[in-house]
Order: C-alpha cells, then structure tokens, then sequence
C-alpha cells in the first residue's frame, strides 16, 4: 500500500531494461539497476520537485526543478549544477539562451516546468529530449529549445507557433529527421537543430501528448479525447482514428497521455485515468482495458521489445515482461 504520507512518483526514465531513475515530490531521485527490484537513493531530496528527468543511457543524464538543473556523467554518483545566468526565485528552472534568440513571456503554466530567460524573454519548458550526451531538445509551451553542449547552453528554435501552443511529445525516427506534437493539434518535422521546421497539417483538432514511431515511415500521435493520428509515410501526412471511452469511463473522455511501441506491432497509450488502450496489430485497431479503476496515469516507456514501466499517481510504478500483456507493481522506497 502507498501511504498518503509519501511523495508521489513523477518522473521516470529507463535508458535499458533494468537500469532506471525516478524522482519524487520530495525532491530524491532513485536508481534500480536490476529492473526494480531494488532501488538506491542517488539525490538527497530538498523538497523541490524534479518534474524533468532523461537519461538518454545508463550513466548520463539531466533533472530539472525549481531554479536550478542538474547534470551527471556517472549514473547518479555526482552531481553538478549547470547556472549560467540564473536569475531570482521563481516557478521553474531559468537556462540560458543563446544571444539572439527569438522568445517572448509565456503565462504561468498550471505544472511545475521549467523556465528559460535570456533578456527579459522566456520559455516554461515541459520534457526534455536527448539524442545523445550531447545534442538534447526542450519543449516549451512557447517553442523548443536546442543543446549541443549536453545541457549547458539552449538556442531557440522558431517552430512558426503561437504563443500557449506549447510542445508536450519528440521522437526522432532517423537522426536526420524528428516530430514533435502538441497544442492546437500541432505536428512538426525537424530538421537537426531545427534548421528546418515545417509545420505539417493535423486530421484532428485535438491537443497531442506523444508521438512514437516504429520505422522511418511510420509513427503514431496520441492525445485528447481519444485521438490517434497515424503516418506511413515519415510524418508527411497522417489520418486519425478515435478511440472510444469503456461505458463506466465518466466524464467519457479518454485523456491519453503517453504512447510506447514495444515493436511494429505492439503498442500502448496510457490515459489519465487509469486505462491501457493498445494495439497488436500495428495500430490498425485498439482495445481498451483498465489497468486499475480510478489510477490516474502519467507515463509509459518501453526501453525493449519485452520490458515496458508505467508511472501513476501515488508512489505506483508498474512493469511488463510481456510487451504489455500483463503488469506487476513494483516498490519504490522513500528516502530515510
């Protein structure tokens, strides 16, 4: 049982199998090197949240909170603070931008997230993206951000957007060319360092949450209201398909919120509240099944073929061995 005491999981990242990170609302980040069964304490928790979390391998990774980011190249055993040009106490976590860089203010995100400055202008960041330890992407609600020097300096990218039309998922199917969703129906593709953005047209009017593709060509969006876009030709153009709720879903929405593909075949979408909605058949058609009534969740990933973690409310993480077929609950302690 997960007492009301604890500090809820709410961020996770698996770089392989059985090597991962989770942070918590007390500000602790833990580390498992076999798959969850155990887990050690690798950041002393300060109360503030680390609500950005990626590890693009095993040893190198980033977390963000409040007014501060931290870096390690040793799977958690140090840590270094990157603070070029913090400024004051506020909601987020300030980065420097590259001199130049085109922004403007963003309003006061309802989540915690991360904010950049530079000049008087600003970016509240949401994930963070590594290719590699170097060359890393932060969505913004107001843009993307770019790093070629593993978190230490940002350069905005103009993605041609609106203010609010923030970006929430990123995936790279080759490293020449990468999608990113969100707001107001938005699908990008990328150019590397986003020297080229092109704004492709959406079948849905519908906000994404993620994207993932299984080849070059083909890839899938999910978000509000059910909503599955799909593509078979890179990201050039996409049709949708809408995922009804299960009859005992009330409000019947289906508020997807993360998408993992554990190969061209099996994928799943997890929703807010509580539901798996997965395919088998290479997104063709999508079934709908509680993972626990009332469990609302966050995330999902799969780091293999077989192995997949979902992140819910409370101090829940959930895995699979079997692409998804069934999950177990693993335990997370809390830092003494």
């Amino acid at each position: 049982m997960t007492s009301a005491t604890e500090p809820s999981l709410i961020a996770m990242a698996f770089p392989s199998p059985d090597v991962g990170y989770v942070s918590d609302q007390g500000g602790a980040v833990y580390k498992t090197a076999d798959g969850g069964r155990s887990w050690s304490l690798v950041l002393q928790g300060d109360g503030r949240w680390f609500h950005t979390l990626v590890f693009p391998d095993e040893t190198f990774g980033l977390v963000g909170a409040r007014n501060r980011l931290l870096r390690t190249h040793d799977g958690g055993r140090t840590w270094e603070r990157l603070t070029s040009n913090i400024e004051g106490e506020v909601m987020g976590q300030y980065f420097p931008l590259a001199p130049g860089a085109p922004g403007r203010p963003a309003s006061e995100p309802e989540q915690a997230s991360t904010r950049v400055t530079e000049r008087g202008r600003y970016f509240f960041l949401g994930r963070l993206y590594f290719l590699s330890r170097q060359v890393g992407y932060a969505m913004s609600l107001d843009g993307l951000l770019c790093t070629q020097d593993g978190g230490g300096s940002w350069a905005a990218i103009d993605t041609g957007g609106s203010a609010g039309n923030g970006l929430h998922g990123m995936c790279w199917p080759t490293p020449d060319m990468g999608i990113a969703v969100g707001d107001g129906s938005t699908i990008l593709r990328l150019a590397p360092f986003g020297r080229t953005v092109e704004r492709v047209a959406s079948p849905s009017q519908e906000e994404f949450q993620a994207v993932a593709f299984t080849s070059a060509r083909d890839g899938y969006a999910v978000g509000a209201l059910g909503q599955v876009v799909s593509t078979h030709d890179g990201g050039v153009t996409w049709t949708s398909q809408q995922i009804e709720p299960p009859p005992h879903l009330w409000p019947p929405h289906l508020h997807l919120l993360g998408l993992a593909f554990f190969d061209a075949v099996n994928g799943t979408a997890v929703a807010l509240t509580g539901e798996l909605v997965r395919t088998q058949d290479g997104g063709a058609t999508w079934t709908v099944t509680p993972l626990r009534r009332r469990l609302m969740i966050g995330a999902i990933c799969a780091p293999s073929a077989t192995t997949g973690y979902i992140l819910a409310a409370g101090r829940r993480l959930f895995k699979t061995t079997d692409a998804g077929a069934t999950y177990h609950v693993l335990s997370v302690p809390t830092q003494r």
